[in-house]
């Protein structure tokens, strides 16, 4: 079953507003290939594709750069916990009292106690 030119443009300009992106270029190639469009509606379709896919790509950059940022974070963090993890043996605090007093895993507190015991 196909949609009139115009209902196919405000379904793809509804999805283009609503973020779905994917789907809204789908739509928008779909109308400009589709026979009962004009010639303007199919120039403006490729125009929003294109806009569209620059559009996306920025948004990937975006969330590709939040993710690495947010990886660094949590590397500072463990370092961070490590360290005063470490310092806690070095004033004789027993693995219980560690894990109780940082929040964290068993294993990661007896993975820093190996280091200690190393050195």
């Amino acid at each position: 079953m196909s949609y009139p030119v115009k209902t196919l443009i405000t379904q793809a300009a509804t999805l283009t507003d609503t973020g779905l992106h994917r789907r809204a270029i789908r739509l928008w190639r779909n109308i400009a290939i589709h026979p009962d469009a004009t010639e303007i509606q199919r120039e403006q379709a490729w125009l929003r594709v294109e806009e569209i896919q620059g559009t996306f790509v920025e948004i990937q950059k975006i969330a590709a750069q939040k993710k690495h940022e947010e990886a660094e974070i949590k590397k500072e963090r463990l370092e961070k916990d490590r360290l005063r993890i470490l310092d806690l043996f070095s004033q004789g605090y027993t693995p219980v009292q560690v894990r109780t007093m940082t929040g964290r895993s068993r294993s990661f507190v007896s993975e820093c106690r190996k280091k200690v015991c190393r050195t």
